[in-house]
């Protein structure tokens, strides 16, 4: 099951990366809320797509080598949770609760929890 939802999250985030490498204005204009953060800068959303494609790339090798999956999902959930926490406290001002708290929180904060559930495995 664990291993399952890593996958999944790996390919999400891929697929986000891909899709603000590939289409960067399309990605800036099409996700919820993105256009309420400030102008269009290619330069940062190149950056951030950076940031997911290392987060998925973490994930999967995660998911494809289990006896490494901690020291793999460190990246992941250090841009990730960062991300999930910032938008946790910045959706406040945007009135976005739900609509962030669904699509960024809650998948941003499950390799955190991924992470800290398989540590706390490979310490005891």
């Amino acid at each position: 099951m664990m291993r399952s939802l890593i996958f999944i999250l790996a390919a999400l985030n891929g697929i986000n990366a891909i899709f603000m490498l590939l289409a960067p204005r399309v990605w800036y204009a099409q996700v919820p809320g993105v256009t309420e953060t400030g102008p269009y800068n290619s330069h940062f959303v190149t950056d951030i797509a950076l940031a997911f494609a290392a987060s998925s790339a973490g994930l999967a090798l995660a998911g494809l080598r289990p006896s490494q999956a901690v020291a793999a999902l460190l990246a992941p959930a250090v841009f990730l949770g960062g991300h999930g926490l910032f938008h946790l406290t910045a959706t406040g001002h945007h009135g976005h609760w739900l609509r962030d708290g669904l699509l960024v929180v809650l998948p941003n904060l499950l390799p955190v929890a991924i992470l800290f559930t398989l540590w706390r495995k490979a310490a005891r």
